[in-house]
């Protein structure tokens, strides 16, 4: 899932310590395995993609190697993770997905690409995201099916779900007077909203012959309001009053739930929020959401909150709870810079 959301981030320190790994915490989530996929960062601001396996992290690439992680999948015994490396010799970044931690990078036209989701249906991998041609003029949605590129008729591809034969990705187009919601089913473009409306779609379900989508909706009043579609038709989240994000969303039976963010107009700091069936529950006061799952009566989220130092931290939640995650990299005040962006939970 992804929000038009884009991290640039850097940090002016000048003494940092890398802690060694500690060892592994007592397993305390009765026989639930929890990873999470994310970014953290080192004081010269280069990010380091990395996930958390029940609270210990595993690095994907080295300190200097400019990566993030963005979404994750599990099947069987594999981690499947989608996000981006750095070209060595472009110096642009490349879609990437790992596989155990080993990377494979996607091919594209040689020019900037970025992959923000990742789905595993029987033996095919499928990976949604963005390139760009060669010579830079046209950034498009793209999605690799082992290591395939398709090109869509779209500007991001943030979310894919796969179902038999049926690709459905959502996303956003551009378009002369606004960035549109819109997602494909099988290379075919549907819009959600009036090309002259902003919008996003975030998030992707799938309920028997439903398609369900999550994003938000920029209003009459410049208000972006969280918003799901069901097979194309819009709900409101939250009112006509404040600024909200549905950045992902899960369906358990007939439960809906979406996890996000509401912040007002004022300048304040988002909030994360998750909505169960269109009731909201504000998680933290300075924080976001982007990944949610739901396992049996738990609901476990991932995300990022704000600390004492206003720096941004990795975290999950379960049941409203807040578990805060460490990078292997840190300031000299002992502080993290990190992000969290999928999760899935898993029974063994």
């Amino acid at each position: 899932m992804k929000v038009l959301l884009y991290i640039f981030f850097a940090v002016f320190i000048i003494s940092a310590c890398k802690k060694s790994s500690s060892q592994k915490p007592k397993d305390d989530n009765h026989g639930i395995d929890i990873y999470v996929s994310g970014t953290s960062y080192i004081p010269n601001g280069h990010a380091v993609a990395c996930y958390w396996k029940n609270g210990v992290v595993t690095n994907l690439t080295a300190k200097d190697g400019l990566s993030a992680a963005y979404g994750i999948a599990i099947k069987g015994n594999d981690v499947y993770i989608a996000g981006h490396t750095l070209n060595p010799t472009t110096k642009l970044t490349v879609a990437t997905y790992w596989i155990n931690g080993i990377a494979h990078v996607l091919p594209d036209d040689n020019n900037t690409s970025d992959a923000y989701a990742i789905t595993v249906n029987g033996t095919d991998i499928y990976v949604a995201g963005e390139s760009t041609n060669a010579n830079g003029s046209i950034t498009s949605a793209t999605y690799w099916k082992n290591g395939v590129r398709h090109i869509l008729n779209g500007a991001r591809a943030n979310v894919i779900a796969v179902s038999g034969s049926d690709i459905y990705i959502g996303g956003f187009g551009y378009y002369p007077d606004a960035v549109s919601a819109l997602y494909w089913k099988n290379d075919n473009v549907i819009n959600l909203t009036p090309t002259s409306e902003y919008a996003e779609v975030n998030g992707i379900s799938l309920n028997g012959s439903d398609v369900y989508l999550s994003g938000f909706v920029r209003s009459s009043n410049s208000w972006d309001l969280a918003t799901y579609w069901k097979n194309g038709v819009p709900v409101q989240l939250e009112p006509d009053t404040t600024n909200s994000f549905a950045n992902a969303m899960y369906i358990n039976g007939t439960d809906l739930y979406f996890g996000g963010s509401i912040y007002t107009k004022s300048g304040s700091l988002k909030k994360a929020y998750y909505w169960k069936n269109g009731n909201s529950n504000k998680l933290t006061d300075q924080g976001n959401i982007l990944g949610i799952m739901v396992n049996g009566p738990d609901v476990y989220m991932a995300g990022s909150f704000r600390d004492a130092n206003d720096l941004s931290n990795a975290a999950y939640w379960l049941n409203g709870k807040m578990v805060p995650l460490s990078s292997s990299y840190y300031l000299s005040d002992n502080s993290n810079v990190a992000f969290a962006w999928g999760i899935v939970v898993l029974q063994h």
